[in-house]
């Protein structure tokens, strides 16, 4: 068999009614692997990954924020009005970025979710197809 996947000759010739039935169940077989690690794709343990991510992201963005505010009450006061003003705004347009990162988290987690269930719902149809296809495969080949 081999040798007829590399050269195009030798090893075992099959009927089109046996090299069909290898082909849907080599298609059965991705089937059921996609199956498989679909349905086992937890929509909960996903969104916590993105929770962990999001807290770890947020703690140090308010660690810097700590500090910042820290380092411009020490040294603000020995600095022109508008440079502090200019650092302050700086400074405050990335601590937002935060907060917005959060809400479209949130957001998308949710659209997330919804397609995990969805995909999971199709791909139920899946499997009793590619049966369907072996059972009139072998009718076809049985007559």
């Amino acid at each position: 068999e081999w040798l007829k996947k590399i050269f195009g000759f030798g090893g075992s010739s099959k009927s089109p009614c046996d090299q069909a039935v290898a082909a849907i169940k080599d298609a059965n077989a991705t089937v059921t692997e996609a199956l498989d690690m679909l349905f086992n794709l937890n929509v909960t343990m996903y969104q916590d990954v993105l929770d962990t991510a999001l807290e770890t992201a947020s703690s140090a963005l308010e660690d810097a924020k700590t500090s910042f505010e820290g380092a411009m009450t020490k040294y603000g006061t020995q600095l022109p009005m508008a440079v502090t003003d200019s650092i302050r705004q700086a400074a405050g347009k990335v601590f937002a970025v935060a907060d917005d990162l959060k809400a479209k988290i949130d957001a998308e987690k949710v659209k997330i979710a919804d397609f995990i269930v969805e995909a999971q719902a199709q791909a139920k149809e899946l499997y009793p197809a590619t049966l369907s296809l072996l059972e009139a495969q072998n009718s076809t080949c049985a007559a």
